[in-house]
């Protein structure tokens, strides 16, 4: 196991996870972030997991 930094946004995270695959074999990749949220019932240090973007109010 490894833990790296991806940089900022995606088109880092793009080239580093290339790179890992392509050279050194990966075989999975996890990436762990942070997220905002607009709700109370939330604390600091919650864990969220995640399977998507909420849609965005109109």
């Amino acid at each position: 196991m490894s833990v790296q930094g991806s940089g900022m946004e995606q088109p880092s995270m793009a080239i580093y996870v290339n790179e890992l695959f392509a050279e050194y074999d990966v075989q999975n990749i996890v990436r762990v972030g942070s997220c905002g949220a607009f709700t109370t019932t939330m604390g600091i240090r919650d864990v969220v997991i995640t399977s998507g973007p909420a849609p965005t109010p109109r």
